[in-house]
């Protein structure tokens, strides 16, 4: 899959994104199913593991 960056807090691969937030200072990873109504898949400690995740369809 390719990604591409939106900004420095979100990616896209055209069906998912990924954005960024700080929690209690920690970088996490949202990963969203884009559609007719956007979905969260998962919370994620790094970019990569959201990435795997969109990529098995988790």
């Amino acid at each position: 899959m390719t990604w591409t960056r939106l900004s420095d807090y979100a990616m896209t691969n055209g069906t998912h994104n990924i954005s960024k937030a700080f929690i209690d200072g920690k970088p996490k990873y949202t990963l969203w199913l884009l559609g007719d109504k956007d979905r969260i898949m998962g919370f994620f400690d790094s970019a990569e593991l959201a990435k795997k995740a969109a990529e098995n369809g988790r």
